[in-house]
């Protein structure tokens, strides 16, 4: 169960699998009960036997799979991502392939419902068979809003949200890229050995261990004129950045509060409403740096977001 996790499902929507491909093809036996205990929309199971399948001796074996029926939605998700990986943009998620499938389970249950093959496939009509399917490396720190946060990873934090800031700002300035659903748990961490992150030529940003990975591009956009998107460029940084206060914290309870959250509001809200350039937001580097956190021990009111700023 812990090999293949059904997560974020959806009805009607898409559905992603964790598959650690290693260890499946070092315990071949538990294939087949790893999938029929783990998933419930079962016409998923040959597409992910299949992924199994391929990738059981590829270079990427720990992968995300994310299914859903086709659509423009996913196909989107990768051609963007491909198109900030063209452009070598940093800070996002390197998509390894999207392909589309048909199962003809179907047609042959209903040829034969007595003696034909058992069912893998609940689909009501033909059409409900074809699947897109999109992988992805699987990240295993997580995301931002996931991890474990404490009085000793507060320079992480910072970097984080510097790098998440710049990796922004870059992706606009080359691609006119506006993520359209940035928030905490759309920006994965994963440990790294570079000291330091440049972007650009000069801006160098101190990891302290860790680099992001931006990804979940459904609500994207990308090839925006700077000037008639820079209004919900600068709502993506708005939406991230105040996340901070309300969705992260640690395992005991505890909330992390950013202590000049209303400097940073107030600064980004004066960049939208005059519809100041995206190259101000260098600016918002240094604000970050003189950032300082704390920690409310479990709080007893929940902080409450409002989902529908964007």
């Amino acid at each position: 169960m812990n090999n293949l996790t059904r997560r974020y499902f959806k009805e009607n929507g898409s559905n992603k699998y964790h598959i650690d491909c290693e260890w499946l093809e070092k315990n071949p036996d538990s294939i087949k009960v790893s999938i029929e205990n783990s998933i419930q929309n079962t016409n998923d199971i040959s597409v992910l036997k299949s992924v199994i399948n391929t990738f059981q001796n590829q270079r990427n074996r720990n992968i995300v799979v994310k299914i859903g029926k086709v659509n423009k939605t996913i196909e989107k998700e990768y051609q963007i991502g491909k198109i900030l990986e063209k452009e070598k943009n940093i800070g996002f998620i390197n998509y390894i392939c999207l392909f589309t499938c048909y199962d003809d389970t179907y047609d042959k249950i209903k040829q034969n419902k007595v003696t034909g093959p058992k069912s893998i496939c609940n689909a009501e009509k033909i059409d409900d068979q074809k699947k897109v399917v999109l992988i992805m490396p699987f990240i295993a720190d997580g995301s931002i809003k996931k991890f474990n946060w404490s009085n000793l990873s507060f320079d992480i934090l910072k970097s984080v949200l510097q790098q998440t800031i710049m990796s922004i700002c870059y992706a606009y300035d080359k691609c006119g890229f506006i993520h359209g659903d940035l928030h905490l748990d759309n920006i994965l961490l994963k440990k790294t050995k570079k000291n330091v992150i440049v972007y650009g030529d000069n801006i160098e940003i101190k990891t302290y261990g860790y680099k992001i990975i931006i990804m979940d591009f459904d609500s994207s956009f990308i090839n925006i004129e700077h000037q008639s998107g820079i209004e919900f460029y600068w709502l993506n940084l708005y939406n991230v950045l105040t996340r901070v206060n309300s969705d992260i914290g640690n395992s005991k309870g505890d909330k992390i509060n950013m202590n000049n959250m209303n400097k940073i509001t107030t600064f980004i809200d004066n960049q939208r409403i005059h519809k100041k350039s995206h190259l101000n937001t260098l600016k918002l580097l240094e604000i970050i740096n003189d950032s300082s956190f704390s920690i409310i021990e479990k709080p007893k009111a929940n902080f409450v977001y409002n989902p529908n700023i964007l």
